[in-house]
């Protein structure tokens, strides 16, 4: 079993200074940009990813938790996508972007 999840920082700092390099290096008007950080967990049971997302995935009082799919209506996205294996094979952190 695969658990997704998605973060995102209620005073998002980094989405706020991405928004400002659209604006200034793209001279794109920008509305909202929205920054998240989405985790795929396995190889762990139900339980432990539960215990796991307030501690592990997530500070509860700064972030912002939203376990199935995130309703986005905005026009850019930015994904960092951090993946762990829990054997000890090396696994180099991704980042995708869609617009």
């Amino acid at each position: 079993m695969i658990y997704r999840i998605y973060v995102e920082k209620k005073d998002n700092l980094h989405a706020k200074q991405v928004k400002e390099d659209i604006k200034n290096l793209l001279k794109i008007n920008a509305e909202d940009v929205r920054s998240f950080i989405r985790y795929d967990v396995e190889g762990i049971s139900e339980k432990e990813f539960t215990d796991a997302v307030p501690c592990v995935f997530s500070e509860p009082p700064v972030d912002d938790v939203y376990l199935e799919n995130v309703d986005i209506d905005i026009p850019f996205l930015q994904l960092r996508i951090l993946l762990v294996n829990t054997t000890k094979e090396q696994i180099a952190p991704h980042n995708a972007f869609s617009f």
